[in-house]
């Protein structure tokens, strides 16, 4: 797996673990079979509640540890409303990631290739011209994908914002489900 790969997948996870500024952590499962979560804890333990219960619902667990579970399609129907925004960049930034995966691919065979003859000790004039070729393929690569790495960065720090604007959104609706006894304490 090549290192930008590798650098995405761990700040998805660092986003995922540091996005809860408090300990309040959530499960929110839609009928779609979508989830959005965030865990100020271990990130087996969120995908465990993930699974735990069948169709949709809220779990979320506040900073006093006290769990709560919704079920109530109405607040689910407000919740999805607050992620709503958010949902609807999905695709595009699947298109993105789309589009990125070709480059990633092909820096990853220019980098074997790269590896395969830095390795060779017996190296000669041929190998090393064939070195510098590879070099510079990578480079013109990696300027073909600047672009599109800049519009996948543009379109995360905008989800970002989305996503900070939804979970206050689904706090306030807990808050209110809890309040008028619509959650479940399962902790």
């Amino acid at each position: 797996m090549n290192m930008r790969i590798r650098a995405l997948l761990l700040l998805a996870l660092v986003a995922l673990t540091a996005s809860a500024k408090d300990k309040t952590s959530y499960v929110f499962k839609r009928s779609s079979g979508g989830s959005h979560i965030r865990s100020s804890g271990s990130l087996d333990s969120i995908l465990r509640i993930a699974k735990k219960w069948d169709g949709p619902f809220i779990w979320m667990q506040r900073e006093d540890g006290r769990a709560y579970l919704i079920r109530d399609a109405a607040t689910l129907d407000e919740a999805h409303a607050a992620f709503r925004d958010l949902d609807a960049l999905h695709p595009k930034h699947e298109e993105i990631a789309r589009r990125l995966r070709p480059f990633e691919r092909r820096a990853e065979e220019i980098e074997e290739q790269m590896d395969a003859i830095s390795d060779n000790d017996d190296a000669d004039d041929v190998d090393r011209a064939k070195l510098r070729e590879l070099r510079k393929k990578y480079r013109s690569m990696e300027e073909k994908a600047r672009a599109v790495e800049q519009e996948m960065e543009d379109l995360e720090e905008k989800m970002d914002a989305l996503e900070e604007i939804a979970e206050k959104r689904l706090d306030a609706i807990v808050d209110r489900a809890i309040r008028i006894g619509l959650a479940q304490r399962v902790d």
